[in-house]
């Protein structure tokens, strides 16, 4: 089974560590001015959101399956 998952368990910095796939020193982005820095920032709020949009129609494609 999955494991589950709750917000007390959830570790930001774990997440940007291992799941956004910055690997490496953190500290390479010290030098990253604002505007790069908020860049990349929208680019993964884009990205969270379409990776939500796939999971709710999942989701919700699982639902009406289960109700045949």
């Amino acid at each position: 089974t999955a494991a589950s998952l709750s917000w007390s368990s959830f570790d930001p910095l774990e997440f940007i560590e291992r799941g956004v796939t910055m690997v490496g020193d953190m500290t390479r982005f010290t030098n990253t001015s604002t505007e790069d820095l908020r860049k990349k920032a929208l680019e993964y709020e884009v990205k969270g959101t379409l990776l939500n949009y796939l999971l709710t129609n999942r989701q919700e494609q699982e639902v009406l399956e289960a109700r045949l």
